[in-house]
């Protein structure tokens, strides 16, 4: 049979006894259609083993992107990003539903916030795994995942050298 093949047909069924008689009998088939899960996309950014620094309220993006799912049925189809600690997502830390996007930005700052709230220090690293989800509406199905490190940071400026904020007594003459 072909694949994701669905339809009407009819079989021809004849049946012979000993004495040579026989009968043939007509069989209308129907094959109803099924929805098949869409076909997983790819991640391509950020890649494996990435490590994502966090530094509070900076504004720099961070980029999760893949590739377009596809599904044979023809069926539109949302994304979801997901960041986990576990590689089983059974708990994602972030679960983001970006429609028909296909990439997920957030900010360095943001990131900060969300390892502030599960308790992770400045200073501190967490390893984490991100994966897509696709979903047609009726199945879904989900990217390989990656192993990312998320890593508090903080933001260090370079201090400019301090002035002297009061004088010496200074004799000073001044000629006319």
């Amino acid at each position: 049979p072909v694949a994701d093949a669905n339809g009407t047909g009819a079989i021809d069924v004849t049946a012979t006894d000993p004495d040579g008689g026989q009968t043939t009998q007509r069989l209308d088939v129907t094959v109803d259609p099924v929805n098949d899960a869409p076909r997983p996309p790819q991640l391509t950014t950020p890649e494996a083993d990435a490590t994502l620094n966090a530094v509070a309220g900076s504004s720099a993006p961070i980029l999760a992107a893949w590739t377009a799912a596809t599904d044979v049925d023809g069926d539109a189809l949302d994304y979801r990003w997901q960041l986990s600690l576990s590689s089983d997502f059974d708990a994602p830390i972030l679960d983001a539903d970006v429609a028909s996007a296909t990439q997920y930005r957030t900010t360095v700052g943001a990131l900060d916030v969300l390892l502030d709230g599960l308790g992770v220090t400045v200073g501190d690293s967490v390893s984490a795994f991100h994966r897509v989800v696709v979903r047609d509406g009726v199945a879904e199905t989900a990217s390989q995942a990656r192993a990312v490190m998320l890593k508090r940071a903080s933001l260090s400026v370079n201090q400019p050298p301090a002035l002297a904020t009061t004088l010496p007594d200074l004799a000073l003459s001044f000629a006319f």
